[in-house]
């Protein structure tokens, strides 16, 4: 990251990785408990989520958790008034490129036209469907 920052022709793209790095962080736990999250993320970006939640509970071990009693240890606790795991909100907007001739899509009662190389910002829930089938992808 640190060499891209370097080079301005890469500025761009470097900021485009440390903004899905900084994602990934963020919905680690969530990420990692997906059934399908070899279709979420590149080997790589598992292999990279795997080492940070354990770098993360590790240091929190370290840190205080040791202190506290053993019942108070869990890091991804979730019950019916409490959810330790941070989920991503499927309502924010995202940039997204048409990939195939979707055609017509009913978006907040309105009928959009999605033809291929389309861009557009829509709520992620809008298109989550369409990114798992590959005829849209996240820009």
């Amino acid at each position: 990251m640190e060499s891209m920052e370097s080079q301005k022709e890469n500025k761009f793209e470097s900021m485009l990785y440390q903004t899905e790095i900084e994602r990934i962080e963020k919905y680690t736990l969530y990420l990692l408990r997906q059934p399908d999250l070899k279709e979420l993320l590149s080997s790589q970006e598992i292999g990279y989520a795997r080492r940070y939640q354990e770098l993360i509970e590790s240091h929190n071990h370290d840190s205080f958790l040791h202190q506290l009693p053993r019942s108070q240890h869990k890091q991804d606790e979730i019950s019916v008034d409490m959810n330790m795991v941070v989920e991503p909100n499927l309502d924010a907007p995202v940039f997204c490129r048409v990939l195939s001739d979707i055609g017509h899509v009913e978006i907040n009662n309105d009928s959009v036209l999605f033809e291929p190389n389309d861009i557009y910002i829509l709520r992620y829930s809008d298109v989550r469907d369409y990114l798992k089938e590959k005829k849209v992808k996240l820009i």
